[in-house]
């Protein structure tokens, strides 16, 4: 008897636009953050009680996978940039090593002697030394534009390109790239002026001020440190024009290829972090409770009967 029931059922099918229905959904949802908490409370009316609860727990667990998508993201495009600097690093080490042979053969030099090699090695350490000062001041102004002027959550910290060991910008950039695509993500489910969104954005108000402040401090440090070394490495300069001008060449080649070595040990050990990260990305955001029913909430029946009665 059911199975005619149901052959002999009479079905209509309406075709609606993707546009229409997250238009609906978008009206229909409410997301409440009780204060001084970090959860937030994602309700949504539907006449069908079952299929609201259906698309709260994808809703979760869409924007959770989505979530994740983002950070391997990064962590994919982080690796991409590392490989492709250690790919030309790679490619200037053996032009150098070539030109270093040569050099050599040519000059028929075979070692410098005890004096230029100390002059050698002081010029390497203060030019090595200034060749990182830079890279830092570098980051610091690439990741102060993309503090300042960036609200695309797709454009990359720079912080996380070269990291120079200050766990203050480091953490601080990646907070803040997360807190960027946070905010995008609410603007696609609650409604501008949320409370939520109040949230996010004092919290990015907060992180970009403190940082701003940190790495202005943080470029004085370093230009100074910088002129200092700048003096020291020019000091010592002076007293390798003193050696010969085959081993000046010698040197000259050496220095190139020592900051290039130092460069590509730096990128293998950038490279390393961030495959030990990308094991580590783990959801930041869980489902306390699974979606569930709160009964009928309209027509209120009571207040209906209620008015009636007294009219």
């Amino acid at each position: 008897d059911v199975i005619k029931q149901v052959q002999t059922a009479d079905y209509q099918f309406q075709i609606h636009s993707l546009s229409t229905l997250v238009a609906r959904y978008s009206s229909s949802m409410v997301i409440d953050n009780p204060q001084y908490t970090n959860v937030l409370t994602v309700s949504v009316e539907d006449i069908i009680p079952e299929r609201a609860a259906i698309f709260l727990d994808t809703l979760t667990q869409v924007y959770i996978e989505k979530s994740l998508d983002t950070r391997f993201e990064l962590n994919k495009n982080t690796l991409f940039y590392i490989d492709n600097q250690m790919l030309n690093v790679t490619g200037i080490l053996n032009d150098m090593e070539d030109t270093l042979e040569d050099f050599r053969a040519s000059n028929a030099i075979l070692d410098l002697d005890k004096e230029g090699a100390k002059y050698f090695d002081q010029y390497f350490a203060y030019d090595n030394k200034k060749k990182d000062l830079q890279i830092q001041l570098q980051s610091i102004n690439n990741l102060e534009k993309y503090i300042i002027g960036s609200k695309d959550s797709l454009f990359l910290p720079p912080a996380v390109y070269l990291s120079f060991g200050d766990k203050f910008l480091e953490s601080n950039a990646a907070n803040l790239f997360l807190l960027q695509t946070e905010y995008n993500q609410l603007l696609n489910s609650v409604k501008p002026g949320h409370q939520g969104l109040a949230i996010v954005t004092q919290a990015i108000d907060s992180i970009r001020s403190n940082m701003l402040n940190y790495l202005r401090n943080d470029r004085t440090a370093i230009k100074q440190s910088i002129k200092s070394l700048s003096q020291e490495r020019d000091t010592t300069k002076n007293n390798i024009k003193t050696i010969p001008a085959k081993q000046r060449g010698l040197i000259n080649i050496e220095r190139k290829r020592r900051v290039n070595e130092d460069l590509y040990v730096f990128l293998l050990k950038q490279r390393a972090n961030t495959v030990i990260a990308r094991a580590a990305i783990i959801p930041l955001t869980k489902v306390i409770e699974r979606a569930r029913s709160n009964g009928i909430i309209r027509p209120d029946r009571k207040k209906i009967i209620y008015l009636f009665v007294g009219t």
